[in-house]
């Protein structure tokens, strides 16, 4: 189902933006398995760049994952790849990205929440694994022309699991005053960054879940953080935004095999400009040669000013080994089928 690497959510213990996890043992941590009725959702938002909630800023979609040197939560909210992501939202959509992944199914991410009371219990479970929009009712897209798509997020849709999900194990958890906050664990997670057809998979590691207002209906909030590591960034996250660089370099005309500096682009703007100015050529293993590379778009500094380690992805660390990040979803009711 999923392919490539473009931000939202899916992974576990051994391995993927949905929200599965296990492992971690902290004050979130009943220390016993969850208890009560599974009830079913279909992520339906995924808040990565608040550029269309105004008044929002990137620390609204993360959570507290450990200091730079530990994974000791010290009460701060880390989400490093969110103000990325904001610099980012200057030259290309970014959340429209991730929108039009989830409204045609190219993200579909499910999530079983097990719980004796959504307002107070001692031992809850959630868990995410990847839908099959081939297997969802209603599908996503009417037709070939529905340009809106949508139809499996209205609330009451049966969804099959892909079977390219990750068979986890929940994140564990308390649920007091009707917000349950889970331990922490491995988790996977699907984003889309340049392409919304081609999401981006990711391993997180230290993750966590905080979800408020839950209702057999739907999720209000819920807030998913994790730790990416400089391979996950190097492999996944960099490429990804890469893609995004060169697509704006095509909109604009210009040429891969051209001349710098102004490598023959027919529709030049500030972000080419900007591109082909200053990120071609950046480091020393690479000339302008009219084709960015990803040492190259790492190398630039306002990239390297915001994309920063800032974590730690083992229990301690001599310095910050990984990048935070932070989604903030909602869901709506489905049937969950396997």
């Amino acid at each position: 189902m999923l392919s490539n690497r473009s931000l939202l959510l899916a992974t576990a213990c051994a391995l993927p933006f949905s929200l599965i996890a296990c492992g971690g043992d902290d004050g979130a941590n009943t220390g016993t398995p969850p208890t009560g009725t599974h009830y079913g959702y279909v992520v339906n938002k995924a808040n990565v760049a608040p550029t269309s909630q105004p008044g929002h800023t990137y620390i609204d979609y993360g959570l507290d994952l450990g200091t730079a040197t530990n994974a000791t939560l010290d009460g701060k909210v880390d989400n490093q790849i969110g103000q990325a992501l904001v610099a980012l939202a200057q030259f290309f959509d970014v959340q429209g990205t991730v929108d039009t992944a989830i409204n045609t199914g190219a993200i579909i991410l499910l999530i079983d929440f097990q719980t004796s009371s959504f307002t107070s219990a001692g031992s809850s479970g959630l868990t995410v694994k990847f839908g099959d929009k081939t297997n969802a009712q209603p599908p996503p897209c009417a037709n070939a022309q529905d340009t809106t798509c949508g139809g499996h997020l209205k609330g009451g849709a049966t969804i099959g699991v892909a079977t390219d999900s990750p068979a986890d194990a929940s994140l564990t958890g308390k649920v007091a005053n009707g917000t349950f906050t889970s331990n922490s664990g491995d988790v996977g997670l699907a984003i889309a960054l340049g392409d919304a057809a081609t999401p981006v998979m990711l391993n997180l590691v230290h993750a966590r879940v905080k979800a408020s207002t839950i209702t057999a209906d739907g999720i209000a909030t819920a807030n998913v953080g994790g730790l990416i590591t400089q391979t996950e960034l190097q492999t996944n996250v960099a490429p990804a935004i890469l893609a995004s660089v060169n697509n704006l370099l095509t909109a604009a005309g210009c040429k891969p095999d051209g001349t710098p500096p102004g490598c023959g682009c027919t529709t030049p703007s500030n972000a080419t400009g900007i591109i082909l100015g200053s990120i071609d050529g950046d480091v020393t293993t690479s000339p302008k040669d009219c084709k960015i590379t990803v040492d190259e778009l790492l190398g630039f500094g306002a990239v390297q000013a915001v994309i920063k380690a800032d974590s730690c992805s083992q229990d301690t660390c001599a310095t910050p080994d990984s990048y935070s990040i932070g989604v903030q979803v909602t869901a709506v009711k489905a049937t969950i089928t396997q």
